[in-house]
């Protein structure tokens, strides 16, 4: 399958998330984008990994009333829960892979590569604080006093993962169908010469048969400014004069 596909397209084999799939617009810069995702994630085969973990906050504070202002030398949960949201997730964004190990241990038992499956960000289940503590500093150079505050947090978590495969070479084909059809909504009516180029690529794309359709086919578009979304081109008709081809172009609104 994996070479048909090739050939049916030159499609992107990193990973994605399925959401990404059915990028709108269809015309991306000046070009009909048919540039369709092979892979998707596998419906059902969503597995949930649970663990925790402990973080240490300090918190500057430069209010002049020292550790005084600060009642039982703690911040209110709500505070320390928002720094604490605010580092955890960049704890979890720079190293993904340790805080990943159960979901990635997992899915390499199943002799899955790295490539066939994905491990979603983590998200936070509850949030404990504990061992409060307010110190006095002074800063190097300037002298300059102020305080820290500091808690511990002790945190739960879950991640999802789940696995990724090809698609169908019939479900490629109807997403190609629909980008085609995509691009024929957002041309303005008096590219002629880009609406039939459309219209025989949608010949192709939308046949009932599977066929392969080239990239290099694919026209560039102009954006017209003052399109409203509404226009649609019409049926474009086709006659033969002498044995040659003539096309004429009906559009409309």
């Amino acid at each position: 399958m994996g070479i048909f596909l090739s050939l049916f397209l030159s499609f992107s084999p990193a990973i994605i998330h399925a959401k990404d799939v059915g990028r709108s617009p269809a015309v991306v810069k000046n070009s009909c984008d048919l540039n369709i995702e092979t892979l998707k994630e596998k419906e059902g085969s969503e597995k949930v990994f649970q663990d925790t973990l402990q973080h240490y906050l300090t918190i500057r504070s430069d209010d002049d009333r020292g550790c005084s202002a600060i009642p039982k030398k703690r911040y209110s949960d709500s505070i320390l829960e928002n720094y604490a949201r605010n580092e955890v997730k960049i704890l979890f964004q720079k190293y993904s892979e340790k805080y990943s190990k159960k979901c990635i241990s997992y899915f390499k038992k199943l002799s899955l590569n790295i490539e066939r499956f994905h491990c979603e960000m983590p998200e936070i289940d509850t949030m404990k604080f504990s061992d409060f503590s307010c110190d006095k500093k002074i800063e190097e150079g300037t002298n300059r006093v102020f305080y820290i505050a500091n808690a511990k947090v002790s945190l739960a978590y879950h991640m999802t993962g789940k696995i990724i495969e090809e698609k169908t070479v019939e479900a490629v084909q109807k997403e190609q169908c629909n980008r085609v059809n995509q691009c024929l909504s957002e041309v303005s009516r008096d590219q002629k010469d880009e609406l039939f180029q459309l219209q025989k690529l949608k010949d192709v794309a939308c046949k009932s048969e599977i066929v392969a359709v080239e990239t290099s086919r694919a026209p560039a578009i102009e954006h017209d400014d003052s399109f409203d979304g509404k226009r649609r081109a019409k049926d474009i008709e086709k006659e033969y004069v002498d044995g040659e081809k003539v096309h004429s172009n009906t559009l409309g609104k």
